[in-house]
């Protein structure tokens, strides 16, 4: 079933209460070699059962870092108020997305609208955390355990 982001916020807090990224693992990265799209499905620890597949189609850029850093640790970082969630939310400027505009061909390939459309994602997981850079609104999808 495919859902919104607040969708996933409203599952995730009925099925777990209070949560955070912590409390999951990604059990599978399909990674962009032959297409520009990245999928990634998270479970939680308590219901395995319960697939969250976030799909980011579109991909520019991504950095996988295996460490996951509480989020009142991360310095200089500020997230949209309009896409947030325990798992996945819209990061709002960093100094990676300063870093792409400022030293990449990111201007030369995108402008006007199309280079504000470009937006930084993060997923947050038990060790891992995925940054991501699309010009689309990841895809979220919950599969349950019927559905594998």
């Amino acid at each position: 079933m495919i859902v919104s982001i607040d969708e996933l916020q409203i599952d995730l807090f009925n099925r777990f209460k209070k949560t955070n990224g912590a409390e999951f693992g990604i059990t599978k990265i399909d990674f962009p070699l032959k297409t520009e799209k990245l999928s990634l499905y998270l479970e939680h620890y308590r219901a395995p059962e319960i697939i969250y597949k976030i799909s980011f189609e579109k991909i520019l850029s991504y950095v996988v870092s295996q460490d996951y850093l509480q989020e009142n640790n991360i310095k200089d970082v500020t997230y949209s108020k309009d896409f947030s969630s325990a798992i996945l939310k819209q990061l709002d400027g960093t100094k990676y997305m300063d870093y792409l505009n400022t030293w990449t061909d990111l201007k030369i390939f995108f402008e006007g609208e199309a280079l504000t459309a470009i937006k930084q994602y993060a997923v947050y997981s038990q060790n891992v955390m995925i940054d991501i850079i699309t010009n689309k609104v990841p895809i979220i999808e919950i599969i349950l355990g019927d559905e594998l």
